[in-house]
């Protein structure tokens, strides 16, 4: 995997690619995903990692890790959470969802931190469903840094459960991509979340 001069991997990503290799599915709904922004790095032993990775990257160390149908983002400043998890005793400075309607992007900006994230949902009941959710897929697997998980489950058909991870380096800061897909609903999870470090 090349990275670009201004990204370098401090540690490989580490995944879990196959279902058999996975951690097994707990059966969630997307309807409970909640994004929290916190203004702490949250403690990484409240969560089940399946695949992680570190960057370095403006003088700081970001870590990406999937948990699950969920996702978590640090940096020493503050932590991304999207899951239908709490993650920390302290509240969020940004709590969304589970009900995501309304303006997008959402935005926040505080001191030295600008927080910007969206979300949407790809049915896919249906082979053009499908097709949408492997596009979604692909293109996030192109990212310089990619992780992906896929997830034991008796009923997953054709695509189990799977969550994939894609972040790009900008010039102040970070983006992060996120596919998240429960079959059991017939529906992908899409989010993007830019972090401007001011």
């Amino acid at each position: 995997m090349q990275q670009p001069s201004s990204l370098s991997c401090t540690e490989p990503p580490v995944e879990n690619p196959r279902p058999g290799l996975a951690v097994q599915y707990r059966d969630t709904s997307h309807r409970n995903l909640r994004l929290c922004l916190f203004r702490e790095a949250i403690d990484l032993a409240r969560f089940k990692v399946v695949s992680s990775a570190v960057l370095r990257h403006l003088d700081m160390d970001f870590e990406v890790h999937v948990i699950g149908a969920s996702h978590l983002v640090r940096c020493g400043r503050w932590s991304e959470l999207l899951s239908c998890a709490g993650g920390s005793e302290r509240a969020p400075v940004l709590s969304l969802g589970p009900d995501f309607s309304g303006r997008q992007p959402f935005r926040y900006l505080d001191g030295d931190l600008g927080f910007e994230f969206e979300i949407g949902l790809i049915s896919t009941g249906g082979a053009s469903g499908l097709e949408r959710l492997e596009r979604a897929r692909a293109r996030i697997s192109r990212y310089p840094v990619h992780l992906a998980s896929e997830f034991a489950t008796e009923n997953a058909g054709h695509c189990p459960p799977v969550t994939c991870l894609g972040v790009r380096p900008l010039e102040r800061g970070l983006e992060v991509s996120s596919l998240h897909y429960y079959p059991q609903e017939s529906t992908g999870v899409l989010s993007r979340s830019v972090t401007a470090v001011r």
